[in-house]
């Protein structure tokens, strides 16, 4: 395969830390993923396996894992997961279509009552016999509750032909 900078070749390469920003959210780090390497130009090429897997991964970290407010990019990442229409996912969690699109476009702020429904509702409907996502209220709020006020990172490792999620990282 040739460098489309400059046509040398590429060279397979394990690439450490890679910032997932294809995926909407800004927050995501892949670890040990593998890619390419130009010798010539030092262009980087990530590939990203299971991607199926990996955005199943990254919602479930969302989700569970999360201690602050959701971002307007995580409920929109969440919702496009869910594979609903800002219309459509508006009338499961009680917004206007107006207002879900403020909330995904950072334009209005994350309420406490919004993220619970969301949360929620992405639990609710993604419960199936192979998963178990049991989370009650009381956790819920314990965990929206804690407000952390640094931006939460997800490290999430490529091993063995699936995907982990490492710790939540600050």
């Amino acid at each position: 395969m040739k460098c489309e900078k400059c046509s040398s070749l590429l060279k397979k390469v394990v690439i450490k830390k890679y910032n997932y920003g294809e995926s909407g959210v800004k927050n995501v780090w892949l670890m040990n993923i593998p890619g390419l390497l130009c010798k010539n130009c030092d262009q980087e090429i990530a590939i990203v396996p299971a991607p199926l897997e990996l955005h199943e991964v990254i919602a479930k970290a969302i989700v569970l894992h999360k201690t602050s407010l959701l971002s307007g990019e995580e409920i929109r990442f969440l919702r496009t997961q869910l594979r609903l229409s800002q219309i459509d996912f508006s009338k499961k969690i009680s917004l206007t279509p107006e207002s879900l699109s403020r909330i995904e476009n950072n334009k209005l702020p994350v309420s406490d009552d919004t993220d619970r429904r969301v949360r929620l509702y992405y639990i609710r409907h993604l419960a199936e016999p192979k998963r178990s996502y049991s989370l009650s209220l009381d956790v819920l709020d314990k965990i929206i509750s804690m407000k952390a006020i640094h931006s939460e990172s997800f490290k999430i490792n490529h091993i063995k032909n699936h995907w982990e999620l490492s710790k939540v990282a600050a």
